[in-house]
């Protein structure tokens, strides 16, 4: 696996992903009871928490 680089080497964009990913799990925290209450529960937020980490590391698993 390739170790993760520092952010001079993050390709552009990376940065702002991780600020919209970060506001995305404040709003879902902010609203987890509904989600919950609604069904999705664990399932939904392992989807979720899937796909925002595959979006963080997208840049260095891409060949």
């Amino acid at each position: 696996m390739t170790p993760i680089r520092n952010s001079a080497q993050m390709p552009a964009g990376t940065g702002a992903l991780a600020g919209v990913l970060l506001g995305f799990g404040t709003l879902l925290r902010s609203q987890g009871r509904i989600i919950w209450a609604s069904g999705l529960g664990r399932v939904g937020a392992a989807i979720i928490l899937f796909f925002a980490v595959v979006a963080i590391l997208a840049p260095w698993i891409a060949p």
